[in-house]
């Protein structure tokens, strides 16, 4: 029950009128409260705008930083940490991410914790089919190289 307000369901305009006004007060709220540490994905419904060099350098800071930190075994702390990874990058919408290559660099530098994730998800589940790819770890790390080298910010790299 809402505060305030009858038992009676309120009409779906109504509704979903207060959802947005809802989710725009949490949104602006945050970014008072946090602001240095502000989602760069949760944006409010009024801005309509995207920073996405930010969000592309936020992304490859999130897959370095779980490169380094998460250990290859299948401990089930590691492979919900694997899972919500890939979560955030499938809710990236400013841009495509390199799902592809990022799955291949992993499956290539920690087997156990990809193995381990690929079955515990379930056969319905919407990342089963991130695990059905096969690359080549060099194609996909020339790619990620590229990706790399998109970002401004970035030194571009030199060929020789």
């Amino acid at each position: 029950m809402t505060a305030g307000l009858p038992n009676d369901r309120l009409p779906s305009y109504l509704a979903a009128l207060v959802r947005e006004q809802l989710m725009y007060c949490l949104v602006t709220r945050w970014k008072l409260i946090c602001p240095s540490i502000r989602n760069r994905e949760v944006i409010s419904m009024r801005e309509g705008h995207i920073n996405v060099q930010e969000l592309k350098k936020q992304m490859m800071k999130d897959l370095q930083t779980f490169l380094l930190k998460v250990e290859d075994d299948d401990h089930p702390a590691n492979i919900r940490q694997f899972v919500a990874l890939l979560h955030k990058f499938m809710r990236i919408q400013a841009f495509t991410p390199p799902i592809m290559e990022i799955m291949a660099l992993i499956k290539h530098e920690k087997p156990t914790l990809y193995h381990a994730t690929r079955l515990s998800l379930t056969m319905t589940s919407n990342l089963n089919f991130l695990f059905q790819v096969n690359m080549d770890p060099a194609l996909a790390a020339s790619r990620l190289e590229a990706f790399i080298d998109s970002v401004p910010g970035k030194k571009q790299r030199t060929q020789q």
